[in-house]
């Protein structure tokens, strides 16, 4: 549906012209452990706070852009180099507190998802707003938990007692629907988009073949008594997952299909509190860790030596309550969006681009 559209608004009719440029590639040299070396610079959102949580912080795939958003029901795009990080255009959507937003893989479009049985998707060329009205067969009350498959031909929202269900991003209708014992938390996609692993309740990890779309292996994760995030590194080595008590896991891929049982490389038991945030950056070197349950909870983790890094975040480091963490297509920043409305933006000095 082409705007105006009553439930939404947007700031301005359209948003000034985006550089769709190939970043270029960061350093590929190991990342040194122990040591992070980081710098703070200006808020991501220094223009515009958010007036509540930012539930959610993603950078645009091929350009220096991130979006915002938020429980204040609005989506805020910055550009980003450091310093001013100018503000591109704000959309209030009336009718819904925000909690989860994705770029499409070509960055063309924003879908935007929260506690309620309906989604919007945004046309960033044409500045077009659609509201995807309850998926066709379902009584979902809310549709906050959203993922966007590598290939970039499905969303993923975790639906009622353990459902998944499949989106088609272009037609948005309902195209499939899987299903997992228990209560469905989280998914997260193979770097080639050909398995999906979906963590449940009771610490199950069930692996979707995406082809056949059946269930073709379920193990347990080693400890877990109520399961919580999963996420998978981008070099496809490395399956994490985050646990109720925080406890995060480490396994190696290639050895989940062997037993129902797979022992951790690592388990790691720095956060006390339910684990929420489990991101890797783009080179698999790093896996931040955070909890939205106790203050100044976050954990950076070098991955090839499975140790946390010991300089920082220090005890100074201002990060409150932490909602959301990302990172930059390159890792040059790092985004960290907290209870107050802020989007704390570090960067990363080991790597040469944003």
């Amino acid at each position: 549906m082409a705007l105006p559209y009553i439930a939404v608004h947007i700031q301005y009719q359209r948003i000034p012209t985006i550089s769709y440029h190939r970043l270029q590639p960061g350093s590929l040299a190991e990342l040194p452990k122990t040591l992070l070396d980081v710098t703070r610079v200006t808020d991501a959102n220094k223009q515009e706070y958010s007036k509540s949580n930012v539930a959610s912080i993603r950078f645009h795939p091929n350009a220096s852009v991130a979006i915002v958003g938020g429980l204040d029901k609005t989506l805020r795009l910055f550009s980003i180099d450091g310093k001013a990080n100018a503000k591109i255009q704000s959309i209030f959507i009336r009718d819904m507190p925000i909690l989860s937003c994705e770029f499409s893989t070509d960055g063309s479009q924003i879908f935007i998802s929260g506690r309620r049985p309906f989604f919007y998707s945004y046309n960033i060329l044409n500045g077009e707003v659609d509201k995807v009205h309850r998926l066709h067969g379902r009584t979902e009350k809310s549709l906050e938990s959203m993922s966007l498959s590598p290939c970039g031909k499905l969303l993923v929202f975790l639906g009622n007692a353990g459902s998944i269900l499949l989106v088609d991003t272009k037609t948005k209708r309902l195209v499939h629907t899987l299903k997992m014992n228990g209560t469905s938390r989280a998914v997260t996609f193979s770097p080639d988009g050909s398995t999906m692993y979906s963590f449940g309740s009771a610490g199950d990890i069930y692996v979707w073949d995406m082809k056949t779309l059946r269930c073709t292996h379920k193990f347990h994760d080693d400890g877990c008594i109520s399961g919580v995030q999963v996420t998978v590194s981008p070099d496809g080595r490395y399956l994490a997952t985050g646990c109720q008590s925080g406890v995060i896991n480490l396994y190696d891929v290639p050895s989940l299909t062997t037993t129902t049982k797979p022992k951790p490389l690592k388990t790691i038991m720095n956060i006390t509190t339910r684990a929420d945030t489990l991101v890797f950056n783009h080179d698999s070197q790093i896996l931040a860790v955070s909890t939205k349950h106790t203050k100044d909870t976050l954990k950076l983790i070098h991955v090839a030596s499975m140790t946390v890094f010991s300089n920082w975040p220090t005890a100074a480091t201002p990060l409150r309550y932490v909602q959301s963490v990302a990172f930059s297509p390159n890792s040059g920043y790092m985004a960290i969006g907290n209870d107050r409305g802020h989007v704390l933006l570090y960067r990363l000095n080991h790597y040469h681009s944003a």
